[in-house]
């Protein structure tokens, strides 16, 4: 097999399936602007250990979600059906495990 058939096949095989890393990162969504990341890590951390959380911000405004990565794919998955569709401060959240980044056209 030559290198480009090896490198073609290894891109189809890490398309198939998400990584590791990825099963473990859950989208929040829905969020108050006033959540700060500290704001984030309380509400998850009844599900699991949290390795990181962090709100996603425009400058420096929150823009209303963030994401949430657990130790295990467990945890993470614990947390989506634990949290999802949950009232916080008055919203519903959206929370489901999180998505590569879809690449630009």
């Amino acid at each position: 097999m030559s290198e480009v058939e090896k490198q073609t096949t290894q891109n189809v095989e890490s398309n198939a399936e998400p990584t590791v890393s990825q099963n473990l990162k859950v989208f929040v969504g829905n969020l108050p602007f006033s959540v700060k990341d500290d704001g984030l890590k309380d509400l998850c951390k009844d599900h699991g250990e949290i390795t990181d959380a962090q709100i996603i911000r425009f400058g420096s405004r929150s823009k209303g979600f963030g994401f949430v990565d657990y130790a295990t794919k467990e945890q993470a998955e614990t947390a989506v059906k634990a949290l999802n569709g949950q009232d916080y401060q008055g919203r519903t959240l959206v929370v489901e495990i999180a998505r590569p980044k879809e690449p630009k056209e």
